[in-house]
């Protein structure tokens, strides 16, 4: 199987995209050591969904919330994975 490139995508739409989604997952990164997960995982969700998918506020919240939710039982509650709380 050969791997080509997509030409329907101008190179400079592709950069912009890839370095777009470097700087949301940078941005990631910065909440997660400044916050500790617990908290950045469902503000990154909403800034994501709010900022980069255009979604309406009650989509976002909710999600977010559901994220925050799915984390805490799964990783904290059930897995008993210990976090860092993060720097502030």
């Amino acid at each position: 199987m050969d791997f080509s490139l997509s030409t329907s995508v101008t190179p400079g739409l592709a950069q912009r995209r890839t370095v777009t989604a470097f700087v949301w997952l940078a941005g990631f990164f910065v909440i997660v050591v400044l916050l500790g997960f617990s908290r950045a995982i469902p503000l990154f969700v909403f800034a994501y969904l709010k900022g980069q998918g255009k979604e309406s506020w009650t989509v976002s919240i909710a999600l977010a919330a559901l994220a925050w939710l799915v984390f805490s039982l799964l990783f904290v509650r059930l897995l008993h994975l210990p976090f860092a709380e993060g720097l502030l």
